[in-house]
């Protein structure tokens, strides 16, 4: 961002500029076509087992030769252990991580 100094004792700020890029740990992973023949990991935040369940029993349903994995993080109130997600993602073609309140 350019600052152009004033007279006294105020700068204004251009908003032009080069554009960060984002880091390739934080962009979205590249989407499936289909989920058939998929596994779909389905990590639940340890306040969602049901509705994962029930998700898991929809997908199941309408793509039946979707096999489905389910994981558990061991607390609450705290991101999923890295080894869980490195797990999660040598496992499953698709994650859905489940946030209930």
């Amino acid at each position: 961002m350019a600052t152009v100094a004033k007279p006294g004792k105020y700068y204004v700020l251009s908003p032009e500029g080069v554009p960060q890029t984002v880091p390739e740990a934080t962009r979205p992973a590249p989407r499936v076509d289909d989920l058939r023949g998929k596994t779909i990991g389905m990590l639940d935040d340890g306040a969602c087992g049901a509705f994962m369940q029930r998700l898991a029993e929809a997908i199941v349903a309408r793509f039946p030769e979707t096999r489905t994995r389910y994981w558990r993080k061991p607390s609450l109130s705290r991101p999923a252990p890295p080894e869980m997600i490195d797990e999660v993602s040598r496992n499953a073609d698709v994650a859905i991580a489940g946030a209930c309140v």
